[in-house]
């Protein structure tokens, strides 16, 4: 059984769908809620961080929405949720990483 839901840890999320369904039988619902806010300036940005950024706020949310499909599927009524930030909208200042990666997030979860 998963320990410890890593965002980073793709890993993990196969291990949390396994486990849930495990405990539960099933999984009915997905709630994307993960995520970091980390400055990266326009002029000179860490791209390791913004690498890091992307994968917690944008690939992870992907990751769990593709392990748990197929039982969200099973269920008939399975759905995911995904919390996004009014920071998509609009970048503030010139920290671009966090705005950036939260437009595309927002996108994916209409």
């Amino acid at each position: 059984m998963v320990s410890c839901y890593d965002a980073q840890d793709q890993a993990t999320h196969s291990q949390w769908v396994a486990a849930t369904v495990e405990r539960f039988g099933r999984v009915d619902g997905l709630v994307n809620n993960a995520g970091i806010a980390v400055s990266i300036e326009l002029e000179d940005g860490d791209d390791v961080e913004l690498d890091r950024l992307w994968a917690i706020n944008v690939k992870a949310p992907l990751s769990m929405i593709r392990k748990s499909l197929p039982q969200l599927r099973q269920s008939g009524s399975g759905r995911v949720v995904n919390i996004a930030s009014v920071a998509g909208k609009a970048v503030y200042g010139s920290g671009i990483g966090y705005s950036r990666c939260k437009v595309r997030s927002q996108a994916a979860s209409g």
